[in-house]
């Protein structure tokens, strides 16, 4: 069948109504009124005063670090054990080197009124040696 005047590659034109405009958004010059913050979760708050506390003393005051744990306090670094708060003192004071810590991420989940777990994970240089760390 042959249609005179039909151009396979011609679009197809309909006799369509033209569509309503979209209304219109607000002046963008008019200021907004600023968002109120939502109140911080006081976990969140609790968790992070003890991490800024937690790796501030570990790489500033060292001679501070026995009372953030207690005698039945366990610590596992790099795969080895060390229990109790005297054993875990002696190895940040005398076995752990200089370090700087680079706080990259930080959570918490928790595990009712008196029990928070905190991860955190990020750079340490270590006397002159960059490594990542969890903990």
């Amino acid at each position: 069948m042959s249609h005179q005047g039909y151009n396979q590659n011609t679009p197809t034109v309909y006799n369509r109504k033209p569509m309503p405009r979209a209304p219109t958004r607000p002046n963008q010059s008019m200021p907004r009124a600023p968002r109120p913050n939502p109140p911080e979760d006081p976990y969140l708050t609790d968790a992070k005063k003890f991490m800024n506390l937690y790796y501030d003393t570990i790489d500033n005051k060292r001679d501070k670090i026995v009372h953030l744990y207690g005698t039945t306090c366990r610590l596992l670094f790099d795969g080895n054990p060390f229990a109790g708060g005297d054993t875990i003192n002696e190895f940040w004071q005398k076995r752990f080197p200089t370090s700087v810590h680079t706080i990259r991420t930080q959570d918490y989940k928790n595990h009712g009124d008196n029990l928070l777990v905190l991860m955190t994970s990020g750079e340490v240089l270590l006397d002159t040696h960059r490594r990542t760390f969890s903990q």
